[in-house]
């Protein structure tokens, strides 16, 4: 191996030498053993792994990107608040993160735009109510106008107790036939023998005891129910007449009973004084005889 080596570097570097004759520098393998193999190998994908991780966690210009957006937005939004509001923020931040105690953030009360309708809804809208210029009552006019108001949807839910809920009809149910060619309750579809009733709709709003007199149209079983406060009432009343009747039929015959025994005392009392007078006249007969005989 070694004197190959010397006549190979012998050939290449003398200047006298054949060109064909020239050898390129030889090459030369290292047999390692087995474990070291591995070794070698293991290194080679650990670094592989390093440099695919580090390639992976650098940074890419979209996070960056994202990560200053949300740092201006943060400090827009601080320099947006004032002296007490940028304070009370802080305060707050530490206590949430470096606080002993677990920070309860106080919940507000959200009003919504459901809360606003709920709120300043009337059934019957009046002048009054038109002249408020308020963004609340303009919202509340705009969902008004929106209904169709010549027929109503009832809510039988409570009809035993006499407490029927009603509302205006929404396009979609004009859409439908709903309230007009389809029972007006909210629970019943029936389409068959339907009949329009004039109701006089009691109701509460806004602390004040209103009527107005609407429109429904239910079917015959609906309509029993829509009736049913009425005619229990009148059922209760015929049941009390009835009462009041036999009550008084029966103070009736207990008075004459008392009159016939009053008329049967007043009888008896008045034959004891009849035979009381008749047994003292004979005494004071017999009186009188013994009188004259002492005085001739």
């Amino acid at each position: 191996m070694i004197a190959r080596k010397q006549i190979c570097n012998n050939l290449a570097f003398e200047p006298n030498a054949h060109p064909s004759f020239f050898f390129p520098p030889p090459i030369y393998f290292f047999w390692l053993p087995a474990d070291l193999q591995e070794i070698v190998v293991t290194n080679s994908r650990i670094t592989r792994n390093l440099k695919s991780k580090a390639t992976k966690k650098k940074p890419c210009f979209a996070a960056i990107f994202d990560r200053q957006t949300r740092k201006q937005q943060y400090q827009d939004h601080i320099r947006g608040l004032n002296a007490y509001d940028r304070h009370k923020k802080f305060v707050n931040d530490y206590v949430g993160f470096y606080g002993r105690e677990r920070f309860t953030q106080e919940k507000l009360p959200v009003k919504t735009d459901q809360d606003t309708l709920r709120e300043g809804y009337r059934f019957i809208r009046t002048e009054e109510d038109d002249m408020n210029p308020s963004w609340e009552q303009r919202l509340v006019k705009r969902y008004y106008d929106k209904l169709f108001k010549e027929y109503c949807i009832a809510d039988m839910t409570h009809y035993k107790s006499g407490k029927i809920g009603l509302r205006w009809r929404s396009e979609k149910e004009v859409i439908s036939g709903k309230g007009q060619f389809v029972c007006g309750n909210k629970h019943c579809n029936e389409r068959d023998g339907l009949a329009s009733y004039e109701v006089n709709f009691s109701y509460v709003e806004a602390g004040e005891n209103k009527q107005a007199l609407v429109k429904l149209v239910v079917c015959e079983r609906c309509a029993e129910k829509l009736l049913y406060k009425k005619r229990k009432e009148k059922d209760q009343s015929r049941e009390n007449l009835k009462d009041e009747h036999r009550r008084k039929r029966e103070r009736s015959v207990s008075d004459d009973k008392n009159k016939d025994d009053n008329y049967e005392r007043r009888k008896g009392r008045s034959r004891g004084s009849k035979a009381s007078t008749s047994s003292d006249n004979p005494d004071n007969e017999n009186m009188d005889e013994y009188l004259e005989g002492m005085f001739p």
